[in-house]
């Protein structure tokens, strides 16, 4: 499918200027989309909350039904039921956790695109291990969580996740003396004659060879000014050493963040695909000191940072007003919208909205490409800077969309978990209000005092009392019977919970087939990952896109040497295939699984097509995937250290050291093709060895064709013989 392209921009190296027609065009596209869904969908949204969070008018805070919150006479009695069932909140809360599961503790492969980067791929799950276990640990599960509870409980059902890469600039102090730059020099040109070296160093001290001098300086301390460069060549004549600042990249690294449709993010409604949208805006709230940090930190002008935090003229600025309807919710049943944060206490009263648009354009080449800019709704004549080019080499919005159901090509027709289960949640509430209205009523019930007066009174509540006459006028009294539970009730109840169970494949009920749970839940969860997995390899992308060579050898491979380097050697394209299946979370089933390929399958291959190495990968990253990282290791890797292992054992016994005779956990074959190796390669290796040395290699050998013989004689045991023919 082709994106949505939103205008034709003329730009020079990678900047669009903001002129007075794109300013308005793009404060008229935030007025449409105020217009196109900002009452709707804050009114979805209100109702959306009011099921999930259990609001509704007249509530106390204690659950109860009293005349002080209702201001009328409650129903039945004063006390009665009026109980918070959280439903809803339920089931949003258990997939999110096992879609939270799903994505850190699931298994990630990384999958070249192309075959000639397979080798590179290993080297780039390595890297994405990193990632996961440090330059994302902390943000990943908060963000994920964010994504689950917007696209399970708003209305409509969508969570947005967004991907970025962050590179934050610092300067920090620096110091170079004469020693050190003369044995770089010497590192650096080995061959360096004396009277070379001593050039060299002159022209750092002698004030008449300063041109010199700069030039030399420029390889150890780049980006400095003329004047800079003249104070640390006096610095060095009078010193022997400088002192200087040096700017440094202090922050090189991915960061993910969740967006709330019509709260954070907004894009038009006839959206299907968020990547073929035409443009998006996003919101986010700074204080008056992070206004004025984007001056420097995102090349903000001042005059636009002046006239957000002063207003036109210094009349006053925007603090607290925001550019999209937003609302704000009581803790108890109070909701409301605002368009000018004002309200004391409110979470932005003294923080500034600043809005970033992206755009889809093609330039004046006809290429397309992705901009963003930011700016302020109430500020007309200029933006924050002007429009720049969104460098991300995926060349896309750096956003995934999640939709808890696909209906329609719409985004906006996914339902939340709210919409579809607020009818079962009224049910159980009034269940539940009747039975604990009639608890109390059978355990303190209404009194029932005779009279002689020919009226009745009744006040049906705990305790109260109900007049009544009867023949005789005698006046004593006695409890009311209530009537009993209508059994209908529980089987009503039961009901429920079987249709919540056949509908979220939520276990609620025993009444509904175990494989269908298992189905629904798994479908739900391999959506999910869907979503995240187009998520993730955005961030592999950035990380080839935007880390260093240093970056990259921090990452120790599998013997503890950096993983690459150089980015070269992790080119290609690569995808990430996300796998979680929920029938592993059950020991007994992978437990199954082990003894179906221990007992049957395995004993059947009499032609070794089932490789065992990624079958064991399997359980136990199924089992615990944290254990798994920690005690697997590649095939390759595992080969290598057998290898490496018996050629040590090999110089042991040349030494006249017996090596540990192991029974298990070694692979003796390949051991025995390593010793067998070694004689071919270099017989007069164990020709020199002494009497005993050979006696302790001649053992070592019997030890390890014992060993693959147990293991072959436990093959025939379980087939009943041995082949007689070469096959």
């Amino acid at each position: 499918m082709k994106s949505e392209l939103s205008e034709v921009v003329t730009e020079k190296h990678g900047v669009v200027k903001m002129d007075a027609d794109a300013i308005a065009d793009m404060h008229a596209s935030v007025l449409d989309i105020n217009t196109d869904s900002g009452t709707w969908s804050i009114q979805q949204r209100l109702e959306a909350e009011r099921i999930r969070y259990c609001f509704w008018s007249g509530q106390s805070p204690d659950g109860r039904k009293s005349k002080e919150y209702m201001d009328e006479e409650p129903l039945p009695f004063e006390g009665a039921s009026d109980a918070r069932i959280r439903l809803t909140d339920t089931i949003i809360r258990i997939f999110t956790a096992i879609f939270t599961a799903a994505a850190l503790r699931g298994t990630a492969r990384v999958k070249p695109v192309e075959s000639g980067d397979s080798r590179a791929a290993g080297k780039m799950r390595t890297i994405w291990n990193w990632l996961m276990r440090n330059e994302l640990r902390g943000q990943l599960r908060p963000a994920i969580k964010k994504v689950c509870s917007y696209m399970l409980g708003d209305s409509p059902g969508v969570g947005v996740l967004g991907v970025f890469w962050d590179q934050e600039y610092s300067v920090r102090g620096g110091k170079l003396t004469l020693e050190q730059i003369a044995e770089f020099l010497q590192e650096a040109f080995g061959d360096m004659r004396e009277e070379q070296m001593v050039e060299f160093m002159d022209s750092l001290i002698n004030p008449e060879l300063e041109h010199r001098g700069v030039m030399l300086l420029m390889a150890f301390v780049p980006d400095k000014s003329a004047d800079e460069y003249g104070d640390i060549l006096r610095q060095f004549r009078e010193t022997g050493e400088a002192k200087f600042t040096e700017k440094y990249l202090r922050v090189n690294a991915p960061r993910v963040e969740a967006f709330r449709m019509y709260e954070s993010i907004y894009f038009r409604t006839g959206v299907s695909d968020i990547q073929r949208s035409s443009e998006i805006f996003t919101t986010e709230w700074l204080t008056e000191a992070g206004l004025r940090e984007r001056v420097e930190s995102e090349d903000y002008t001042e005059k636009f940072v002046t006239l957000v935090i002063e207003g036109e003229n210094g009349q006053g600025g925007h603090k607290g007003a925001s550019g999209f309807p937003e609302y704000w919710k009581h803790e108890l049943n109070q909701v409301g919208k605002v368009q000018d944060r004002k309200t004391e206490g409110d979470d932005h009263e003294n923080e500034y909205e600043i809005i970033t648009r992206y755009f889809r354009a093609v330039n004046q080449d006809n290429v397309p490409a992705i901009y963003c800019v930011p700016f302020h709704h109430a500020i007309k004549e200029v933006t924050a800077r002007d429009a720049e080019l969104l460098d991300y080499a995926h060349g896309g919005y750096p956003f995934v969309i999640f939709t808890r159901e696909v209906l329609t090509d719409s985004v906006m027709e996914s339902r939340g978990v709210p919409e579809v289960s607020m009818t079962e949640q009224s049910s159980l509430k009034q269940l539940n209000d009747s039975f604990e209205d009639h608890t109390q009523l059978t355990t303190v019930p209404p009194l029932k005092r005779y009279g002689n007066r020919q009226r009745t009174r009744l006040i049906l509540a705990p305790m109260g009392e109900t007049e009544a006459t009867r023949p005789g006028g005698r006046g004593d009294w006695e409890w009311a019977k209530p009537p009993e539970y209508p059994r209908t009730n529980d089987m009503h109840e039961l009901r429920i919970w079987k249709r919540l169970s056949w509908y979220f494949g939520i276990p609620f009920s025993d009444q509904v087939p175990p494989e269908i749970l298992q189905l629904l839940m798994q479908d739900a969860v391999d959506d999910f990952l869907d979503s995240t997995a187009q998520a993730f390899v955005m961030i592999v992308q950035l990380f080839q896109q935007y880390a260093d060579d240093e970056l990259l050898q921090r990452i120790a491979g599998g013997k503890g040497v950096p993983i690459a380097r150089s980015l070269s050697e992790i080119e290609g394209q690569y995808d990430i295939e996300l796998s979680f299946d929920i029938r592993d979370r059950d020991p007994e089933y992978l437990a199954g699984v082990g003894k179906l390929f221990g007992e049957i399958i395995l004993p059947l291959d009499r032609d070794a097509t089932v490789q065992t190495a990624p079958l064991v990968r399997h359980l136990v990253e199924r089992f615990d995937p944290n254990l798994a990282e920690e005690a697997l290791r590649t095939v390759e890797e595992a080969s290598d250290q057998e290898v490496d292992e018996e050629q040590l054992n090999f110089i042991k016994i040349a030494a006249g050291i017996e090596p540990r005779m192991a029974e298990t956990g070694e692979n003796f074959a390949l051991r025995l093709r390593t010793l067998h190796q070694i004689l071919q390669q270099n017989p007069q290796a164990v020709e020199d060895m002494n009497e005993v040395s050979q006696a302790l290699f001649q053992n070592r050998v019997k030890h390890l064709q014992f060993q693959v013989q147990q293991r072959e004689n436990a093959q025939t045991g379980r087939v009943g013989t041995e082949p007689m023919l070469v096959q």
